[in-house]
């Protein structure tokens, strides 16, 4: 047990600085340096991913863990890009604008309430149903970072669907594709996958992140469209996998 606890102790650690992080873009909201506080939960995102990582690879993930990684993200990507939302723009609102600044915080917390109560395995699973709260965050702080480059292609009234839209469909039931562990097993498995994800990282990469929102927007995109044509032509009996489809196509084509 004390050596459980002891190697515990480190994606702990990685889970409270993800928590660090969520705090620390909330001084910086409120000091508004924005970009700063948009830097601090990509900062915390890292943390998120790779406490889970570390915790399996060495065999100490538990269900304390996953509590304290909830509580964590419920303040890194939902309170902070909440204040961030507020800082930046709703703040001319007065009092409507501390009601609307808040749903990416309250509907990110019924998420991972929800989350919760259905997890039934620490294993990772091919789908979330609805859409992961670090993802809507990713969306709220991408916008804020680059508004002053967005602002030259899209309406000002963007902010509205980037503040409404994700928070809804974190608590829809629509199915969001979870990215499986890279490791060469799964690599093999589903190489057409994989290699779109990471021609997506080179070219978010390369373009210093400016695409990172619209590959997220899009990502949202898909999955509604999936979950709306699933819904409306087969009586929800059946789900078609459009990306199964698309990964046996690629394979009959070669």
């Amino acid at each position: 047990m004390k050596q459980k606890f002891t190697s515990s102790f480190v994606p702990n650690l990685l889970t409270l600085g993800n928590l660090f992080c969520g705090f620390a873009s909330v001084v910086y909201s409120f000091d508004a340096d924005f970009k700063r506080a948009a830097i601090f939960v990509v900062i915390g995102a890292f943390f998120d991913l790779f406490d889970g990582v570390v915790a399996r690879l060495i065999g100490v993930a538990s269900e304390f863990g996953g509590q304290l990684d909830s509580l964590s993200d419920v303040v890194t990507f939902g309170l902070a890009p909440s204040i961030l939302l507020y800082q930046f723009h709703f703040h001319e609102f007065g009092e409507i604008g501390i009601l609307l600044s808040s749903v990416p915080a309250l509907f990110g917390a019924l998420r991972l309430a929800r989350f919760n109560v259905q997890l039934d395995s620490l294993e990772d699973k091919k789908y979330f149903v609805g859409m992961p709260i670090p993802s809507s965050a990713m969306i709220i702080i991408s916008y804020v970072y680059f508004n002053d480059i967005y602002i030259n292609y899209i309406s000002q009234n963007f902010i509205y669907l980037v503040t409404f839209m994700p928070p809804m469909l974190m608590i829809s039931n629509v199915h969001f594709v979870n990215m499986p562990r890279p490791s060469l097993k799964n690599i093999k498995k589903r190489p057409f996958y994989f290699s779109l994800f990471f021609g997506i990282i080179v070219s978010v990469l390369a373009t210093k992140f400016r695409l990172f929102m619209p590959y997220m927007v899009i990502y949202m995109i898909i999955a509604t469209v999936k979950h709306i044509y699933n819904w409306i032509n087969l009586d929800n009996t059946i789900e078609v996998d459009f990306e199964e489809f698309i990964i046996e196509q690629s394979e009959q084509n070669e």
